[in-house]
């Protein structure tokens, strides 16, 4: 009696979709390693920080690098085998034992250096990235005062987040009746500018301006306004006692 042949197309199908899910899955688990290790960096204006993007041996054995880099807002930074270092950055490539190290250091950090900064690799068996956030703190610059025919102009430079001048004489605000303009400049600090026609003659309390910066919910400067012949700066703990009454009022 003959034998009936059979065939099964499905086994085949079946057999291929083993196949490509238990690639997948080791591609997974070979590329699910970090890269980076410090997700979130909170600078202040002026430091330096260093960001570092490690591949292990198990992510490049067997494979050709194709693209590895620092990225910020789309932009290269730092690439493989380029070790460089200006005013602003340093770069450093280098091999270890368990892997490979693409270093970028941020010099004198600025409200301009905020953002993402992402690192990527491509080799010949896959691509991978992973990125780290530098959130920048508030900075305090300079803040001056000038007066000509009744008019006080203060001035706020370099500071960051930017902010909203208040004025006051005693309990009454006159912030309502102020011109104020502000400009971020190319590094990311804010240059902040407020005038306010004070009434002639009228002396009796000093006026006050104080900038507010409305996303830490205070006052960071202060500055007295003493007579329409002269201008002076409070003392630290007259600036203190202004912030305090401030945000009382607030």
């Amino acid at each position: 009696m003959a034998t009936r042949s059979y065939n099964h197309p499905w086994l085949c199908l079946s057999c291929a979709w083993v196949f490509w899910v238990t690639l997948a899955i080791s591609i997974s688990v070979t590329w699910c390693e970090k890269l980076i290790n410090t997700p979130e960096i909170s600078a202040n204006c002026g430091d330096t920080h260093t960001l570092i993007c490690h591949v292990t041996q198990s992510m490049i054995r067997d494979a050709i690098i194709k693209t590895f880099q620092w990225e910020f807002e789309t932009t290269a930074l730092c690439k493989i085998n380029q070790n460089y270092s200006n005013s602003s950055i340093q770069c450093e490539n280098t091999k270890t034992t368990s892997g490979q190290n693409l270093t970028l250091t941020i010099f004198n950090i600025v409200p301009k250096n905020e953002g993402v900064y992402l690192c990527k690799i491509r080799t010949t068996q896959g691509a991978y990235s992973d990125q780290s956030h530098i959130k920048v703190k508030e900075c305090h610059g300079n803040s001056t005062l000038s007066i000509d025919n009744n008019t006080a102009t203060c001035s706020f430079d370099q500071f960051y987040p930017s902010g909203v001048v208040h004025w006051y004489q005693g309990d009454s605000n006159l912030t309502e009746g102020s011109k104020m303009e502000t400009k971020q400049e190319d590094n990311g600090f804010y240059k902040i500018q407020s005038e306010l026609s004070m009434e002639k003659g009228n002396y009796s309390q000093p006026y006050n301006c104080s900038l507010w910066i409305p996303s830490m919910n205070t006052y960071v400067s202060s500055q007295l306004v003493v007579s329409s012949s002269n201008k002076g700066h409070l003392p630290p703990i007259c600036i203190m006692a202004v912030i305090l009454l401030r945000i009382f009022i607030m």
